[in-house]
């Protein structure tokens, strides 16, 4: 499911103090031109499982996959 596709800066320090994200600073969230890709388990959102799935398809659509930049959680990015 897309989740969270606007994002204040303030949510954004939520989730880093939450361990949840590497970024201090809201990216592209802000704009409301990114989204967080999760699994839908009973309705609600999961970010529990393997996304490794997501690099071929982001690949394919000449996505920067965010592991490839150095991060530890799946992202994908266009620039």
């Amino acid at each position: 499911m897309a989740f969270e596709t606007y994002r204040s800066q303030d949510r954004q320090l939520d989730l880093f103090d939450q361990g949840k994200s590497q970024l201090h600073t809201v990216g592209v969230h802000h704009y409301g031109l990114a989204c967080d890709l999760v699994r839908d388990v009973g309705g609600a959102p999961s970010w529990k499982g393997d996304f490794s799935f997501l690099q071929v398809i982001a690949r394919r659509h000449r996505l920067i996959w965010g592991r490839g930049l150095g991060n530890t959680l799946p992202n994908s990015q266009a620039l």
